[in-house]
């Protein structure tokens, strides 16, 4: 409904998360109690409201062009998808968890958040609007994919295996937000889209 809405829309800070779940099944209220779930550290839960602002901006305005995706799944995907970072493998360990509560188009999303699976990488989707919008964020701050993955060249400088990884994922990330630009028709400044989420 509220996607429909023409008018002024305003960001409001709610008491309980899932206060915009319908809870009729036995997986929302799952959903519910990973949303809240308080063994998530409190920088994780920031940034992964802010990786969910961000990807909800990106989801409206390609929404806007014509692509058919879900918000809501976008919103919840972005919120849910470092509930298992403090475990190695987070994001298989992440959707193992969302799969185990009926929440399987979740849990791909999560799944795919650190790495898309290559049919991914050449689509507009849910799946890739969550996997660039966590690429803008180190923490809690906004940066720029050069920044982002610069900081983790250094952190693997002496590890080749996975510094190759990382630049097979920083050329995706590259290709993923071309793609976004080229569908958009402008340039992507997160920071921009974050002011328009909060305004």
């Amino acid at each position: 409904v509220i996607q429909k809405y023409k008018g002024t829309k305003k960001a409001i800070e709610l008491p309980d998360i899932g206060i915009t779940l319908d809870a009729d099944s036995p997986q929302d209220y799952e959903l519910m109690k990973l949303l809240a779930d308080d063994t998530v550290p409190e920088d994780i839960r920031k940034h992964s409201a802010l990786v969910a602002q961000l990807a909800v901006s990106l989801g409206e305005k390609l929404i806007s062009r014509g692509y058919p995706l879900d918000l809501h799944r976008i919103e919840l995907a972005a919120l849910l998808h470092d509930i298992s970072r403090v475990q190695p493998n987070h994001a298989y360990v992440g959707a193992e968890r969302l799969e185990i509560i009926g929440q399987p188009l979740l849990a791909e999303i999560v799944r795919q958040h650190m790495q898309l699976l290559p049919e991914q990488k050449d689509k507009i989707s849910e799946i890739t609007i969550v996997y660039l919008a966590d690429k803008f964020f180190i923490g809690g701050e906004i940066v720029t994919l050069v920044q982002r993955f610069e900081n983790k060249r250094r952190e693997f400088r002496n590890k080749p295996r996975a510094l190759q990884a990382l630049e097979e994922n920083y050329q995706t990330s590259l290709s993923i937000l071309r793609l976004f630009e080229n569908a958009l028709g402008f340039s992507i400044d997160p920071y921009e889209l974050l002011k328009e989420q909060t305004v």
